[in-house]
């Protein structure tokens, strides 16, 4: 099975960022996995898109096709239902699911690992 996003992402600007945050999720939307799993990112969730260190926004830009993948992304990391190793590999596999090309997606997966390792110590 191929995972899939379900819905719309649909987004609020804030006047004033939360935790470094100026978007918030105004409409739920879904993922299911590749094996079934469904996750739903409930409105009211923050996000700031990708987390590109300024240095490297050249090469990535802080949203693209891969935007719902890391606002996905940044539920999993908040929420804490999953480890943080499972939010990164599912985001990996989300980005496959939106076509996002081999090398970037790669790109963004070991730079949020390397974040969670250098961060989290896991």
């Amino acid at each position: 099975m191929k995972g899939r996003f379900e819905g719309y992402l649909i987004l609020k600007f804030r006047d004033e960022p939360v935790d470094g945050k100026w978007f918030v999720v105004d409409r739920e939307f879904s993922y299911i996995s590749n094996i079934g799993s469904i996750w739903r990112v409930p409105k009211g969730t923050n996000t700031d898109f990708a987390s590109i260190p300024r240095g490297f926004r050249w090469l990535i830009s802080r949203v693209g096709k891969y935007g719902m993948c890391a606002v996905f992304h940044d539920w999993l990391c908040e929420s804490g239902v999953v480890a943080r190793k499972k939010a990164d590999k599912l985001f990996l596999e989300s980005m496959e699911n939106k076509g996002v090309n081999w090398f970037r997606r790669r790109l963004m997966y070991f730079g949020v690992r390397a974040y969670s390792i250098i961060t989290f110590k896991k």
